[in-house]
């Protein structure tokens, strides 16, 4: 018992062993009690007389009485002589040391070990004797239910987002645990089992991991679960001994009972169940086609129970055949706006131009994965990967042989040969450009020398396709494509969670490509005449290359703090504005020249809707003052009140002449263009008609103009939209009325109108993006943060974006203040890590906290 070793013994044999004590004890004490010796009195006599050394046997002579002279006087006094005599000397009467005479019955000596036994039992177990001795008597750890002590957590996988569930039994204060009975969160009643209960079934989700642990008892207790039995791990030595701990993983699903067990009784049980983790589902909203010049939109959805990890299109020749020098696989990821989205449905837009397989049909399919790393597929569909259209006929003639190419055999690399051969004797169909000459010499040379190889090929089809770039689009189209090829590498490094220092490294030579993009393309527009890509669409505003730049800076360092959901976002946003760019870009010169008339049709009507707010503001201006005029006593001479003259003198007088400018209507501009009229400003006594007059005149100028857009808007589009037609009547009225003098008339048809025009704008706008498409203007000019509206990104778009987003949110990107907070939490982990000081669980936790950054 003090070295504490029956408590590491099986239960059922701790039991016998105490039995076993028990049962011999019992019988050494029966047969000890049945062969007692039997001590007389004058044996007792003699061994207190012989231990005190006494002579005589005194102790018999205070027993013995005089026998002969009884009646002699002189006798008896010497016979009371001797007994007080003796009853002097037993005065020094004393026992002497047991005498067990263990010699004798133990002739082998086995006492010896059993002496140094207990004292090294004593040595190992001082301090905690109590202890040792109350386990080594109770083999079921009974010593007190309210000494047993259950906990229990079950961890989901964190991509199913759902919180920890505890479960306790035992300790002060403790709750009943869910499923368990109350009785039980207490301790253990008297017998040692749980009374019956109504539980409740606790659902956790497949691949949770449970951490059990026990304390308060003298041996390990067993965890059944499934009716699979595995025993708990003993932890702590000493004053902690009796604390026990199982870690495992709930991986079979469906409902089975978790219990904890300790020679053969139930200490506590729970109801589970498993909830099977079930792969994703994905399909094909619609038929992949063609988007922009050569781009592959596809529109799917893809859904989980708990959470999306990726999503991908998976492309397949129809033949089973592989790309060249690649594999038989082509897989693009489509966008998921956040990851563990349970549902998305989103477009995917990709630029195959460049591939091998570009103009044949292909096999599709959609695959989805989740959190745990099961895939989910949609059906195969077939469909035609879109081809990029070359007008040079030199450039056609190169992808075309690029496309055989695909095919490669003996007798087509002979062809292909053949035909690069005749292109370089005519170099002036080429411009006679020296890289052209080179680059379509050493493709035929490669090929003739190639073998077949599959690498040799892929470089030829490179070689061609950068060629016919370069005659069809210049440097442009390979700045595109280096920049179409970092951002699918930064894309995907941060998808396989990369480190920080390769991000990094990635973004930088992502930003030098955009530099280089935007280089290129201002020349681009300069060729074609062009001084901006025009935007027509209010709800998104031409932006400049500076806030290209500036959504590249801000996803470094999103991702720098670790935020690499925000910045995967930002990231998405920018390449989303740069397919616009391209979209419009892919355009012929003639749709560009098209796109340009709508969008100075498009600013037409916004100037229109401006002049009409500020011939607004004066009517209602004027229209206060004759209502206050009416009230008050007029003013002597015709003199302004002091008040308005100071009003008048903050706000401005128009100068002499400017009503009447090169013989135009009042208020006109050079070219006969209507003015706007300054909000409050008053004309000058004998500038040519009163405040009626001069708004009745910029009225009918405003509806002259909006006609004039109405007729342009018909040629270009086919219709008029209503809201148009609407705002010339209301206009219409707002000039008679103020002909007549009653501008208070006047203010609610002048504010319909205004009405009418801004329904107008977004009107004109939807039916200039459904002839067009959406189009992201662009300034390659610097352009500074003063003209974005409140609530808009750099694209100028409100909340929600123009791109589309998930159906159950977005991820919210973080302000300055919160991702300075973030590095600061950041760096205080790493130094908290590196202190070796710190308890091993508190380090185990920063360290899974660092690993999601």
């Amino acid at each position: 018992a003090f070295l504490d070793l029956l408590p590491h013994l099986p239960h059922w044999l701790h039991g016998l062993v105490l039995l076993a004590f028990a049962g011999v004890f019992a019988l050494t004490l029966r047969r000890a009690w049945e062969k007692r010796p039997t001590v007389s009195r004058a044996a007792a006599r003699h061994r207190l007389e012989d231990d005190s050394g006494f002579d005589h046997r005194p102790l018999a002579a205070l027993d013995d009485s005089l026998m002969v002279g009884a009646e002699d006087r002189l006798a008896r006094r010497l016979w009371q002589r001797h007994r007080a005599r003796m009853a002097e000397r037993i005065a020094g009467l004393r026992l002497g040391a047991p005498a067990p005479d263990v010699a004798r019955h133990d002739p082998r000596a086995w006492r010896a070990p059993l002496l140094v036994v207990l004292v090294l039992g004593i040595a190992a177990g001082w301090g905690d004797l109590g202890d040792r001795m109350l386990r080594a008597v109770t083999p079921l750890g009974a010593a007190g239910g309210d000494q047993v002590r259950i906990s229990v957590w079950i961890t989901p996988p964190s991509y199913t987002r759902q919180a920890p569930v505890f479960l306790e039994i035992g300790g002060e204060g403790a709750a009943p645990a869910p499923g368990v009975p109350a009785k039980a969160a207490g301790g253990l009643d008297a017998a040692g089992e749980i009374g019956p209960a109504q539980p409740q079934v606790i659902a956790v989700p497949q691949g949770s991991a449970l951490l059990a642990q026990v304390g308060g008892l003298g041996h390990a207790p067993d965890m059944v679960l499934g009716g699979v039995e595995t025993p708990f791990t003993a932890i702590g030595t000493g004053r902690e001994a009796g604390s026990f701990r199982l870690e495992t993983l709930l991986d079979a699903p469906g409902s089975q009972e978790l219990a904890v067990t300790v020679g053969g009784r139930n200490l506590a049980s729970w109801p589970i169940d498993v909830v099977t983790d079930a792969p994703p589902t994905a399909e094909f909203i619609s038929k992949p086609g063609r988007a922009g010049r050569a781009s592959l939109k596809t529109d799917f959805e893809a859904k989980d129970d708990y959470g999306l990890a990726s999503v991908a299109l998976t492309l397949r020749h129809p033949k089973g055949r592989p790309v060249p020098g690649g594999e038989e696989v082509v897989r693009l990821a489509l966008p998921l706006a956040e990851p563990g989205t349970v549902l998305t449905q989103g477009v995917g837009v990709h630029d195959l131009s460049a591939h091998p397989w570009a103009g044949i049909e292909v096999v599709g399919r959609i695959e989805a994965t989740d959190g745990r790393g099961q895939v989910g597929t949609s059906d195969d569909l077939k469909f035609l990967l879109p081809q990029r259209t070359f007008n040079h006929p030199v450039a056609r003639a190169l992808v075309e042989q690029r496309r055989l190419l695909s095919d490669a055999t003996p007798k087509v690399i002979d062809e292909v040969v053949d035909v690069l051969n005749e292109l370089i004797h005519k170099p002036d169909h080429f411009y006679n450009d020296t890289v052209v000459f080179l680059a379509i010499n050493v493709a035929g040379a490669r090929l003739l020398h190639s073998g077949g190889s599959g690498e040799e090929i892929a470089s030829v089809q490179k070689l061609l396709w950068d060629t016919a770039l370069r005659i069809e689009d210049g440097d442009f189209a390979v700045a595109e494509r280096e920049l179409m090829d970092l951002q699918n590498k930064v894309m995907e490094a941060m998808r396989q969670g990369a480190d920080s220092e390769e991000v990094q490294r990635l973004m930088e030579q992502l930003r030098q490509a955009l530099d280089d993009y935007l280089k290129a393309l201002t020349e681009q527009l300069a060729r074609q005449d062009l001084k901006e890509l025009p935007a027509f669409d209010p709800n998104m505003q031409s932006m400049e290359g500076r806030d290209l730049q500036d959504m590249l800076d801000k996803a470094r360092e999103l991702a720098r703090n670790g935020a690499m959901d925000a910045a995967r976002k930002m990231l998405s946003d920018l390449q989303k504005a740069l397919d616009q760019i391209r979209r419009g870009m892919a355009m012929a010169p003639q749709q560009q020249q098209q796109m340009g008339e709508a969008k100075r049709l498009m600013d037409g009507l916004k100037e229109l809707a401006e002049r009409q707010r500020g011939l607004l503001d004066d009517t209602f201006k004027r229209a206060q003052e004759e209502r206050s005029g009416r009230r008050s006593r007029p003013s002597p001479e015709g003199a302004m009140p002091f008040g308005q003259q100071g009003q008048q003198g903050q706000q401005g007088e128009m100068r002499p002449g400017d009503g009447q400018r090169q013989g135009g209507q009042p208020n006109q501009g050079q070219g006969g263009e209507p003015r706007q009229a300054r909000p409050g400003a008053a004309p000058r006594p004998g500038q040519g008609g009163d405040h009626n007059a001069m708004g009745r005149a910029q009225q009918e100028a405003l509806r002259r103009g909006l006609g004039e857009l109405m007729l342009q808007m018909d040629e270009m589009l086919g219709n008029i939209p209503d809201a148009m037609g609407k705002a010339e009547r209301a206009m219409r009225e707002a000039s008679r009325a103020l002909g007549q003098g009653r501008p208070d008339e006047a203010v609610p048809n002048q504010t319909e109108a205004l009405e009418h025009l801004q329904k107008s704008q977004n009107q004109m706008s939807q039916q200039m993006a459904q002839k067009f498409g959406p189009q992201l203007g662009l300034r390659p000019g610097p352009q500074g943060p003063g003209n974005r509206q409140r609530g808009q990104d750099p694209f100028g778009r409100g909340a929600g974006g123009s791109f589309g987003s998930a159906v159950d949110g977005e991820t919210d990107l973080p302000s300055r203040m919160e991702m300075r907070r973030a590095r600061e939490i950041l760096e205080e982990l790493r130094k908290r890590s590196g202190q070796r000081q710190r308890p091993p669980l508190e380090r185990d936790y920063i360290d899974r906290l660092l690993r999601q950054f």
